[in-house]
C-alpha cells in the first residue's frame, strides 16, 4: 500500500504532463502512487500517461468524459489508496524530496490534516522565485479558518489526510475551487500546519492572471457569501466573513477596472481607480499606482501586464 497518493487532473496537457509525471517518478522515496485523470482530452495526454503506466506499476491512468477539474480530482481521489493525498495540477512539479520531506514533517508534527509547504513560482520566461518570501513563511505556523477567510493562503500541492477529504466531501465545480476546498476544510475542523521547505514548483502560464481577474474576484466573493451561511460559525468567523465580503465586493470593482485597462479601454479609468481604493490593502501600492494612473492609464496597464500585479 502506498503511503502517499498523488492525484493529477489533466486536460489537453500533452506539453507538460511528462514533466509532471517525471517529477513524481523522481521522488527520493518510493512509497507513492500516481493517479492521473484524463478529463476528456483531445490531444495525446492519455497516450503519454499510458507509456509511464506501462513502465511503472505505481502510475495509473483514469479516463473520463470531460467534466471539469473538480470532478477529475474527486474521481482520482476515489481510486487513491494512500494514507495521505496530494493534488497536483498537470503542469506543476514536485521537488525530488517532496514525499520524503512531507512525511518527515508529518512525523514531527502528528495530528494535523493539511501539511502545506512552500513552492517555487516558475514564471513564463523561465525565471523562478519563491512563492512565499515573507518572514511568516520562513517558519512553521498554522492557519485558522479566520485566517483563510481573510486570504487564500494554501497552495494546492499540500499533503492532506483522508479526513480532510471526508470533512469537505471533495472539490466543488466552480472557479477558484482550490480556495473553496481549503476554506471548507478549515471551517469543518481540519487542522493546518505549514512546512517552510520549498518542495514543489507552481507554474504560472502566460496570461494566466490577466485572463481571469474578474472570474477570480467574482468567485471569491461568491465562495465567501456561500460559506458565511454555514451553521455553527463562531462569532470570530462571522466577523471575519463580514469584513472579507466587504473587501471582496470592492475588489470586484478593482478587477473590473484592471480588465478594462488590459483591454485598452481607458475612458473613466482615473475616477474608477479612485473609487476602488478600498480594494488595495497595501496603501503604498495604491498611492504609487495612483501617481502612475495620473500620468497615464496606458502606462499603468502596461506595468500591470508586465508584472501581473
Amino acid at each position: 500500500m502506498p503511503t502517499v497518493s498523488i492525484v493529477v487532473a489533466a486536460y489537453n496537457s500533452e506539453v507538460t504532463i511528462a514533466d509532471t509525471i517525471g517529477s513524481v517518478v523522481a521522488q527520493s522515496r518510493s512509497d507513492w502512487e500516481l493517479v492521473v485523470v484524463d478529463d476528456g482530452s483531445t490531444d495525446s495526454t492519455s497516450v503519454i500517461v499510458s507509456r509511464y503506466a506501462a513502465d511503472d506499476s505505481r502510475v495509473h491512468l483514469l479516463t473520463q468524459v470531460n467534466a471539469g477539474t473538480a470532478a477529475a480530482r474527486n474521481a482520482g481521489a476515489s481510486l487513491a489508496t494512500g494514507e495521505y493525498l496530494v493534488f497536483l495540477d498537470a503542469d506543476d512539479l514536485l521537488m525530488p524530496g517532496y514525499v520524503e520531506g512531507q512525511l518527515a514533517f508529518a512525523a514531527d508534527h502528528p495530528g494535523m490534516d493539511i501539511y502545506a509547504c512552500n513552492a517555487d513560482l516558475l514564471l513564463p520566461d523561465g525565471r523562478r522565485r519563491a512563492f512565499w518570501s515573507d518572514t511568516l513563511h520562513a517558519g512553521v505556523f498554522s492557519l485558522s479558518a479566520e485566517d483563510e477567510i481573510r486570504e487564500s493562503s494554501i497552495l494546492l500541492m499540500a499533503m492532506i489526510t483522508r479526513r480532510t477529504l471526508e470533512l469537505t466531501g471533495g472539490f466543488r465545480t466552480l472557479h477558484s475551487e482550490d480556495y473553496d476546498f481549503w476554506l471548507r476544510a478549515l471551517l469543518a475542523g481540519a487542522r493546518h500546519i505549514y512546512n517552510s521547505a520549498t518542495l514543489a514548483v507552481y507554474r504560472r502560464r502566460p496570461g494566466q492572471r490577466t485572463r481571469s481577474l474578474m472570474s477570480e474576484a467574482e468567485s471569491f466573493l461568491w465562495i465567501l457569501q456561500d460559506n458565511a451561511t454555514r451553521q455553527g460559525l463562531t462569532d470570530a468567523q462571522r466577523t471575519a466573513f463580514e469584513r472579507a465580503i466587504g473587501f471582496a465586493t470592492v475588489r470586484v470593482q478593482r478587477r473590473r477596472l484592471e480588465e478594462a485597462l488590459l483591454e485598452e479601454r481607458f475612458e473613466g479609468a482615473r475616477m474608477a481607480y479612485w473609487r476602488s481604493r478600498a480594494a488595495f490593502p497595501n496603501k503604498l501600492q495604491y498611492c504609487v499606482g495612483g501617481l502612475i494612473m495620473l500620468v497615464s492609464p496606458r502606462l499603468y496597464a502596461r506595468i500591470k501586464r508586465d508584472r501581473m500585479i
